[in-house]
């Protein structure tokens, strides 16, 4: 287990959700490769991708619920919500670091939603 990596995914999170980039910045390699699977998309670069989260409409709140360390990466699952509550859906993340720095993020991103009718008139799950 790295407690140190851990401590900066925990710090990554809460830069987040207080939306303190500059602070993000200090936490990833300048040649950073993130990902998002769900849109196909790859930031080359952190500063790409803090600037893309500055530019995101709205303001987003994050709370981190679960962190693992597993072989050399950092694995996370937060609940990302629009502050003023129009929106909310979980990020699962995989970090990976070089130097103490995130050097690669991969982020798969699942919406907030009622299960399907059909599934709970059959009786197959229960909304909790």
């Amino acid at each position: 287990m790295n407690h140190s990596n851990e401590t900066r995914v925990r710090e990554f999170w809460r830069c987040f959700d207080a939306a303190d980039f500059a602070a993000v910045r200090e936490l990833m390699k300048p040649d950073a490769v993130i990902r998002w699977p769900n849109t196909r998309e790859r930031f080359h670069g952190s500063e790409s991708f803090i600037q893309m989260n500055q530019s995101y409409p709205g303001r987003w709140r994050i709370r981190l619920e679960q962190l693992w360390s597993v072989a050399d990466q950092v694995i996370s699952v937060a609940e990302v919500a629009a502050a003023d509550g129009s929106a909310s859906f979980y990020a699962t993340s995989f970090f990976r670091f070089e130097d103490g720095l995130i050097r690669e993020l991969t982020e798969y991103y699942s919406e907030n939603a009622a299960p399907p009718p059909w599934r709970i008139a059959g009786g197959f799950a229960e909304r909790y």
